[in-house]
């Protein structure tokens, strides 16, 4: 209980990025690999963290139907994401994956920070 789940959705996102970035640079295969395992290394405590936070975002009335359905959003971009990426490497090439992967990363970093932005502003206003 020493790291609050916000950081440790932003460091974990942040890890993704550098990840990312590893694999899009033209080294050696091991910095593929560092690159891919510092992702997987990243998002292992980005999704526990955010269901985590639901009460604390939404409320505790409604956590119940927020968590299913981040559950629901989840497994539905677990089952686009494969085959989108499919269609889009058949027609520019594997060598998409890394700034695939990246863009992925920041947009969920993106909202991530402006949804943590919005709940500083809200606490702000209560206090």
């Amino acid at each position: 209980m020493k790291v609050r789940n916000a950081d440790l959705i932003r460091w974990g996102q942040l890890i993704c990025v550098a990840g990312a970035l590893l694999i899009i640079l033209p080294r050696s295969a091991v910095f593929a690999v560092t690159g891919i395992v510092m992702i997987g290394l990243g998002t292992a405590p980005v999704f526990p963290a955010m269901l985590h936070e639901t009460p604390n975002r939404f409320g505790k009335d409604a956590s119940q139907a927020i968590v299913g359905l981040e559950m629901a959003i989840a497994y539905i971009g677990g089952t686009v994401a494969a085959p989108l990426f499919g269609q889009l490497a058949s027609v520019a090439g594997i060598r998409l994956f890394p700034y695939f992967v990246l863009t992925c990363i920041v947009i969920m970093l993106a909202a991530s920070e402006l949804l943590e932005k919005k709940m500083r502003r809200k606490a702000d206003a209560v206090t």
